[in-house]
């Protein structure tokens, strides 16, 4: 008897423990705002810099608003393609700020959103300002993001850090000619010693 009174103490302090660690601070969560307050359509440049771990960091992507299109600055102006550019951009519109899971500088490399070690840094330019924030590969679908100039790092849902492309590839369409083949009939081809017709 006495030893199941012990153990019925025990338990019974186990579960006030738990009570007291889980039980509700009173604090509300913080309200969530958009990490880019300028509208996507202000938008005049997006610069993407890939991950580094404290080495060199890589070339940039560069892109810039040419009237109601995208060029990609970092490879000569060339036209980006539109669907390519607004499925970053609308990534990057998700980000919020909110309750941060960290407030600590020392988290930072963990995180992957120091200033010399993260997955991407993000320059956004609108209005003659520019917005810089790094973004660490989190779990599942998620994405630290750390805005710079500051300490706290925030979550954000539905992408990771490896949807925002790096290179200038992720956003042109490297296709040479677009042809469907169902409608091909004819395929010339010339060179300087003569030409070829090719009928289907």
């Amino acid at each position: 008897m006495t030893t199941n009174r012990i153990l019925a103490g025990l338990l019974a302090g186990q579960l006030a423990l738990a009570a007291i660690t889980w039980w509700p601070n009173g604090e509300p969560e913080a309200r969530l705002v958009p990490a880019l307050t300028a509208p996507v359509a202000e938008w005049t440049v997006v610069e993407i810099v890939g991950q580094t771990t404290g080495g060199e960091e890589p070339k940039p992507v560069r892109l810039v608003r040419d009237g109601s299109g995208w060029g990609l600055s970092s490879s000569g102006g060339y036209p980006a393609d539109a669907t390519r550019v607004k499925d970053m951009l609308d990534h990057l519109v998700m980000l919020q700020l909110g309750t941060p899971i960290s407030t600590q500088a020392t988290s930072h490399r963990d995180l992957s959103v120091a200033d010399d070690t993260f997955t991407r840094k993000v320059t956004v330019g609108a209005g003659g300002q520019t917005t810089t924030f790094y973004l660490g590969a989190g779990t599942g679908s998620a994405v630290n993001l750390r805005m710079s100039g500051t300490d706290a790092v925030h979550v954000g849902r539905g992408f990771t850090a490896w949807s925002v492309g790096d290179t200038d590839a992720r956003y042109y369409d490297s296709s040479y000619v677009k042809v469907d083949p169902k409608k091909l009939r004819t395929l010339t081809i010339s060179t300087p010693t003569g030409s070829w017709t090719l009928d289907h």
